[in-house]
């Protein structure tokens, strides 16, 4: 990999919490489906096992007994747990071209428990070809994120796409960008190509060096000092999305809500890129 992501990397994933928390499948049967798509999307950096038992989790008791339920464990204390049917229909259940035709918009994402539990902590993932799932959990989050953006409405938004091509071919994702531009935010897009018909959705910043073709990032830092509230409580001040890409189809990453980490990333790229 390049010293370039390297290091741009290092700087802010050295200081996340290492890959010591497992994602844990309760209830389900060794050769079950939806376990083994877990796993299949998961690298190293996060241990998905398929457990029928409990293998001594003491608040077992907790868990319910109708449904396979997906534990996010960090040794043997229970950090989140979401049904694994959650899991399905927020992540495993849907494919990348829900978001490329706009069958699924940014009003539409959530995170499940389990997954909202890793923030700050270092994952790993396996895209196509080697899961079948592509990166899909990145797009997830970083749909995550841009929907945080457009409920705050004013602030920065910062995403690369590698290849700003995909703005232009995939509808969904046009019409995302679309939708944030139409608000107050002041949307910068990173990565190679594109047509100029992408200046009319923000700032557009092309390069071709590996850390443009390589990296994966959504930051957004809201205006500074400002809360929101939504029906359901109070929402994140801002976010940001880390990734490399460190082989063929192999990424490493983290994301935070962290606003000090947030506003340090922006600044960084904003500086850099």
């Amino acid at each position: 990999m390049s010293s370039e992501i390297r290091v741009s990397l290092e700087q802010f994933v050295s200081r996340t919490d290492p890959p010591d928390r497992r994602l844990v499948v309760v209830g389900a049967d060794a050769d079950d489906p939806l376990a083994a798509m877990l796993a299949e999307t998961f690298g190293s950096s996060i241990d998905v096992e398929t457990a029928p038992e409990t293998h001594g989790i003491e608040t077992a008791d907790r868990l319910p007994e109708d449904e396979p339920t997906v534990v996010l464990l960090e040794g043997d204390r229970i950090e989140a747990t979401s049904p694994m049917s959650t899991v399905y229909d927020a992540v495993l259940g849907i494919n990348s071209d829900l978001f490329v035709t706009g069958a699924r918009g940014i009003e539409d994402v959530g995170l499940p428990a389990v997954f909202d539990g890793l923030e700050g902590h270092r994952f790993g993932l396996r895209g196509y070809p080697r899961a079948g799932k592509e990166k899909l959990l990145l797009i997830v989050v970083s749909r995550w994120i841009e929907r945080l953006a457009w409920v705050r409405g004013r602030g920065t938004l910062r995403s690369a796409f590698q290849e700003l091509s995909r703005i232009d071919d995939e509808v969904g994702t046009r019409e995302a960008y679309e939708t944030l531009a139409g608000t107050d935010l002041a949307v910068h897009l990173y990565g190679a190509g594109g047509s100029e018909r992408l200046d009319r959705l923000g700032s557009v910043h092309r390069g071709t060096s590996p850390v443009y073709r390589r990296s994966w990032f959504v930051v957004f830092r809201p205006p500074t000092g400002e809360t929101v509230e939504e029906s359901d409580g109070e929402v994140p001040t801002g976010a940001a999305l880390v990734a490399i890409e460190d082989g063929p189809g192999v990424w490493e990453g983290f994301w935070t809500t962290d606003p000090e980490t947030v506003q340090e990333i922006d600044d960084h790229i904003a500086g850099e890129l």
